[in-house]
């Protein structure tokens, strides 16, 4: 059996694994080539090598590296199946994100601009980006603040306006309101 285990190793065994280092220095000259120590010849400083030991351990990489090779393409068909439902994940939430925004336009009583918030209140800072008159915009979210007043969170990510101002009126509309 040990004939065939080693038959079976050497067609298994890769061509980076065809030849053993250290069969390569056993290879070598006993009395003077290989010695560690000029003044003493015939010492080696290698352990002679049992064949047995040495046709196992290249066996069990052949085997291992065999199996790496055959595990592989699986490997790939798997990432392929995660990467491809990360990407459907990725489009099913922003159709669903899509599916939640509404229309709205700014149709200011007072006729100004209006700047977009950083947070959903009227008091909060306002980095300098605007809204104009007739200007339409997607809102992802509406939350209601103090005085009753509706905020619009932008689906473009820009920040808050709000739908109506206490003391001023109406500021914004929905796009089917609008239009009739």
């Amino acid at each position: 059996t040990w004939h065939i285990r080693v038959a079976l190793a050497r067609s298994l065994r890769p061509p980076e694994l065809s030849q053993s280092p250290a069969r390569t220095k056993m290879a070598g000259c006993m009395a003077c080539c290989v010695t560690n120590n000029d003044d003493e010849p015939g010492t080696t400083g290698l352990k002679p090598m049992d064949p047995m030991k040495e046709e196992e351990a290249s066996f069990s990489k052949a085997v291992n590296v065999a199996q790496e090779r055959e595990e592989e393409p699986k490997k790939m068909e798997e990432l392929k199946k995660e990467e491809v439902k990360k990407v459907e994940a990725k489009a099913e939430d922003a159709k669903e994100a899509k599916s939640k925004t509404t229309s709205w336009v700014y149709t200011p009583c007072n006729g100004k601009r209006v700047h977009i918030r950083s947070e959903a209140s009227i008091t909060s800072h306002a980095p300098g980006d605007c809204l104009r008159a007739d200007e339409e915009f997607e809102v992802t979210e509406e939350k209601k603040g103090d005085d009753d007043v509706l905020f619009l969170k932008l689906a473009d990510g820009r920040g808050w306006v709000f739908a109506n101002k206490p003391g001023v009126g109406v500021m914004c509309t929905r796009l089917e309101d609008y239009n009739k």
